[in-house]
């Protein structure tokens, strides 16, 4: 018996390292491992099972899930990091990022009807305007007619400086900011519906580049998702079925997130690490978790400021059965992040916004 437990908890220890450095691996190159990640939030808390299981019948054991968390602490903490909250100094600036769905009028729960959309989208609009932002970095963020027009009055009166940037299929990236926009840039790779862009802001006298983000979707439809959502529940006895489906969509959608987020990170590294040095903020919605590879190319030299500085896993989508943090701020180290979060308070999106404030070196 005590053989079969040290093989489950070398098993269990084994899953938490793979799962936990699955970001190395490059969906292109590794396949369906590559989405290994994914299962990295199972093996920990299967971890942590491990772990009371072995105080309470051999301790010897409990030398295997404590090396397997040390040597998986960047993963844990990048999953779900602990922080005190601080008090952010004098001159930081509060930054928003987050994916509208177009104003919270796109298709989700409960979300149906023209009486449904139109509230959603004044909902979004007095949620930014309340949040009283020194940058707002939007996802989705295409409306159109009377609604748009609204939207830009309103919007427009708190924010002198906006912009917008069409990407592949008219999907929009928007700006809204209290410093002055010298310039714009789409960043180019291909993209059947997605894009990013870079804005170049005037922040005292100091030239920060924004880097706003959307990278494609997951390629999951709304049956698709409906029906994880009963293999969630166990309300479904198709579940192969539905699991090769969902994770050959996965795979593919993450295959092509590849060279997005890769020209993404080339244009930090020619921008930030040139004679330059000009410092970034890279924000959006990556479609993508903390474990994957993609997250792991862009954010490779930059401060991941929910990490830094927020406590819990923080999901910024949460329907359908799925639970993740795929939206995101990043900086470059000569921004110093505060007291991020991922507010659940507003639900009008199919995403939540993630807040937080950054300060620049002087």
């Amino acid at each position: 018996m005590k053989k079969i437990s040290l093989t489950i908890h070398i098993t269990i220890a084994l899953g938490l390292l793979t799962t936990g450095y699955a970001p190395y691996l490059n969906p292109e190159h590794c396949g369906i491992v590559a989405l290994a990640g994914y299962a990295f939030p199972l093996f920990l808390l299967m971890t942590a099972a491990s772990l009371a299981l072995a105080a309470f019948t051999c301790k010897k054991h409990l030398a295997v899930p404590v090396a397997a968390l040390i040597a998986a602490y960047q993963p844990v903490t990048l999953y779900t990091p602990f922080h005190r909250q601080q008090q952010a100094p004098e001159g930081a600036m509060t930054i928003v990022s987050y994916n509208t769905h177009n104003w919270g009028t796109g298709e989700h729960d409960g979300n149906t009807t023209k009486e449904d959309k139109e509230n959603s989208a004044q909902t979004v609009l007095r949620y930014l305007t309340e949040t009283n932002a020194d940058i707002i970095c939007l996802q989705e963020s295409s409306l159109g007619g009377k609604q748009q027009a609204a939207i830009d009055s309103t919007l427009g009166k708190a924010y002198q400086h906006h912009d917008t940037v069409l990407c592949a299929n008219k999907a929009q990236l928007t700006i809204f900011t209290r410093y002055p926009i010298k310039r714009k840039e789409l960043i180019q790779y291909e993209s059947p519906g997605n894009g990013s862009a870079a804005f170049w802001l005037d922040i005292h006298g100091k030239e920060v580049i924004v880097v706003n983000n959307h990278l494609q979707s997951t390629g999951l439809s709304i049956e698709d998702r409906n029906q994880f959502a009963d293999m969630v529940h166990g309300r479904n006895d198709t579940i192969k079925d539905i699991s090769r489906n969902i994770f050959s969509k996965l795979l593919n959608a993450t295959r092509i997130r590849v060279p997005q987020a890769q020209a993404v990170a080339t244009f930090i590294r020619s921008h930030h690490y040139g004679p330059a040095g000009t410092p970034i903020i890279v924000c959006g919605d990556f479609n993508d978790i903390p474990q994957s590879y993609v997250h792991h190319t862009i954010a490779d030299g930059l401060t991941d400021c929910y990490q830094a500085t927020a406590t819990g896993p923080g999901f910024s989508f949460s329907r359908y059965g799925m639970r993740v943090r795929i939206d995101n701020v990043l900086c470059t180290p000569d921004i110093t992040p505060y007291n991020f979060r991922v507010d659940q308070t507003i639900t009008a999106s199919d995403h939540y916004p993630i807040i937080g404030k950054l300060l620049l070196a002087p």
